[in-house]
């Protein structure tokens, strides 16, 4: 059997550790060919705050997608979120050292456009290129190209140090070398956004436990990205004060009985847990239904306001693309549409083949996204601290597999 070249992509969630691995075809094709996941513990808003445990979760979900794929995992890409992520966009220019644009003139350049002031405690993890200019003329690849002076728009990306340090310790105590870091929101575009989409402009936004992720793309790139701090736990921790119920049954009525728009006949009735030797009651799940209503209806109003002091809500024709745990309430399409006043849908993973209805649910989106970023060698055009001086792409350091 020939060889196949295996890429891991890890996500550290909240409430799930999850672990994808793929492998590209002869002909090109993306598979996926393992999955595994388990229920974090030592991680709460993407910071570490139990080594030990985190490290078991990893182990956890890495030797089930490992098992399934009947090979061993020693290297994975990375996603990261979270609040304290900063993103901006930056600028940066070079001269020449030769007649044509080189790798080290794109390496070079991208350091430039990092090259700014921030705060000590931040590291920049990488920067994404969204356009270069050679002596005043755009080109999506320069490298060959003659002339004089080069440009790049990039987005850059800044990480709190001791945060991403922690989280590649964990990593590391779990036998796994991080080849990289990366925003969750990039590499989830990978398997969830349509070329035509990007290229129009479109946003991406990744509802999960504790934040909101947004990223919104024009011209088949990157161009603005924000966290908000706001995300799906707050529907449940809503249910358990309303309703006055264990968080654990409030959490199992959002995702049973949970949702939002229309169609709650008025009529319709939901059993509750007792508490306090209390007998089990009902209520109408109307009711039910109208608490995470709310609280939806207001998710999508801070990302619609965040959109509009960023200037993309008229700009986007591609519409809003939902992803993650939070997304797969019965009649989100729906409230985003309205509060939103624009196209949605639930992202579903594209190019991909192997295990695609596991990866069909968002919570694999982040974990799927990596590995195809690293299958088509994103990280060979990015800045980034973990791989600038290697001179060889991310897809050259994966595992193999016979």
């Amino acid at each position: 059997m020939a060889k196949e070249q295996i890429v891991a992509g890890l996500d550290l969630g909240t409430h799930e550790i999850k672990c994808v691995l793929s492998v590209e075809g002869d002909d090109g094709q993306t598979s996926v060919i393992g999955t595994g996941s388990a229920p974090a513990a030592g991680i709460a808003n993407g910071a570490v705050c139990d080594q030990a445990k985190l490290v078991e979760s990893i182990q956890a979900a890495v030797r089930e997608a490992s098992l399934m794929a009947g090979c061993k995992i020693g290297e994975v890409l990375l996603s990261i979120s979270g609040r304290h992520l900063e993103t901006f966009n930056s600028d940066g220019m070079v001269e020449l050292r030769g007649p044509v644009v080189t790798d080290d003139d794109i390496r070079a350049v991208q350091r430039m456009a990092r090259a700014v002031k921030i705060p000590a405690e931040n590291e920049v993890l990488h920067v994404v290129p969204q356009a270069y200019v050679l002596d005043g003329e755009p080109l999506d690849s320069p490298v060959g190209m003659k002339g004089v002076r080069l440009e790049v728009d990039a987005h850059v990306v800044l990480g709190k140090r001791a945060l991403v340090t922690a989280l590649e310790k964990c990593c590391k105590r779990a036998r796994l070398k991080v080849v990289d870091v990366l925003l969750a929101p990039l590499v989830q575009a990978e398997c969830l956004l349509k070329p035509e989409a990007r290229d129009l402009g479109v946003v991406l936004v990744d509802i999960g436990a504790d934040t909101t992720e947004l990223a919104v793309f024009r011209g088949g790139q990157i161009v603005y990205s924000s966290t908000l701090g706001i995300g799906g736990d707050v529907v449940t921790l809503d249910l358990t004060e309303m309703l006055e119920t264990p968080r654990a049954e409030a959490e199992l009525l959002k995702q049973t009985h949970g949702r939002v728009g229309t169609g709650v006949a008025n009529d319709e009735t939901i059993e509750l847990l007792g508490v306090g030797g209390r007998k089990r009651r009902e209520i109408a799940k109307a009711r039910v239904c109208a608490i995470i209503e709310a609280r939806v209806e207001e998710l999508f109003t801070y990302v619609r306001e965040d959109l509009e002091v960023a200037g993309f809500v008229e700009r986007l024709p591609g519409g809003i693309v939902l992803t993650g745990g939070g997304s797969r309430l019965n009649g989100m399409v729906e409230v985003a549409e309205r509060v939103l006043e624009m196209p949605a849908a639930i992202g579903e993973p594209k190019a991909v083949a192997g295990l695609v209805e596991v990866v069909r649910h968002p919570r694999y989106a982040t974990a799927t996204g990596l590995t195809l970023w690293g299958i088509r060698g994103r990280g060979q055009g990015c800045y980034s601290a973990r791989i600038e001086g290697a001179r060889r792409g991310v897809r050259r350091w994966l595992p193999w597999r016979e």
